[in-house]
């Protein structure tokens, strides 16, 4: 490798923005993993791309999204009927998170 592209104390706060703990020796070898993804990713920069159209999706896309349409809901009598358990008119579940 020529030239590392990111240094240490950047790796270190990578890592630390990702929650891991690396020691001397990983950090080096993920610094130069990540010069070489940069020194990639810069490597397109050369690549012309003026009569490129842009490509948002790689598969053809379509309208996935349904009207919203009113239509008769349940009666609260027979939602709390099934619930497991129920305070008065409110279902009550487990904790969410």
């Amino acid at each position: 490798m020529d030239e590392q592209k990111i240094s240490i104390d950047e790796v270190k706060r990578v890592a630390t923005l990702c929650r891991l703990d690396f020691d001397s020796n990983q950090l080096e070898k993920l610094r130069g993993d990540l010069s070489q993804i940069l020194d990639y990713v810069t490597s397109l920069d050369e690549v012309e791309t003026k009569d490129i159209e842009p490509t948002f999706f790689v598969l053809p896309e379509h309208n996935v999204f349904q009207k919203d349409v009113m239509g008769d809901s349940l009666k609260r009598e027979d939602v709390l009927a099934g619930a497991k358990d129920k305070d008065m008119v409110y279902i009550r579940t487990g904790i969410v998170l």
